[in-house]
């Protein structure tokens, strides 16, 4: 995954089963025997009672086990292990709700964590429909935030403003397609032409995207 520089890290997630709780791995969850260090070796193939039967053996070697402790850690244990077979609900959008609509949608539906945007769901779509344009403003908001080493062609990086991706995404509509609302986008990843409101054959492709650019204005 990347973090918010943009940097690719691994993210390795730790459980405790004691008490179900998770954590992001440390040194401090893989020295301490009451916690999986890695949950993604949950799934390796080995049964439930076999992952039950190796972690308590191994922590009770470390420490005393009471039977109440036994029972909460084999439950959580258990509860964990299922998580695969945890039922994902599909919601499924008619094709004449207007875009605004749908984004609206993705907003409400994934605001229950982190607080999403429209913008969040444009980039999406854009991960989705044109990679190489969710790319290039990766690429730029990630170079506006390095300083460019000695001897490096210049770059974005600016020491007054570092920009973010949903940052370019705006100034990208206002430049290229002469909109100031994100709603344009999705309109133009479905290859819907700005200017006349048709669409073109090949909709919901980059190619599509760029021929439905308009021309521009003097």
């Amino acid at each position: 995954m990347l973090d918010k520089n943009f940097k690719q890290v691994s993210l390795d997630i730790s459980f405790r089963p004691r008490d179900g709780r998770f954590e992001v791995a440390s040194a401090i969850t893989k020295a301490d025997p009451e916690f999986i260090p890695d949950i993604s070796a949950v799934w390796s193939g080995a049964s439930s009672y076999k992952l039950v039967s190796d972690f308590l053996g191994i922590l009770k070697a470390k420490k005393n086990v009471d039977p109440d402790d036994e029972e909460v850690i084999s439950h959580n244990l258990d509860r964990l292990f299922d998580i695969q077979k945890y039922p994902f609900t599909a919601l499924e959008i008619s094709s004449d709700v207007d875009e605004e609509a749908v984004s609206e949608v993705f907003v409400r539906i994934n605001s229950a964590g982190a607080k999403l945007k429209q913008s969040d769901f444009i980039l999406t779509l854009l991960s989705v429909f044109w990679p190489e344009g969710r790319r290039a403003l990766d690429d730029f908001s990630l170079s506006s935030k390095r300083p460019p080493a000695s001897g490096d062609p210049p770059s974005a990086y600016n020491h007054f403003t570092r920009p973010d991706p949903d940052a370019l995404l705006r100034v990208g509509v206002a430049v290229g397609f002469h909109r100031a609302r994100l709603k344009t986008v999705y309109q133009i990843l479905r290859g819907k032409n700005p200017e006349t409101g048709s669409f073109l054959v090949n909709a919901g492709t980059s190619r599509s995207v760029v021929c439905a650019m308009p021309k521009q204005r003097s």
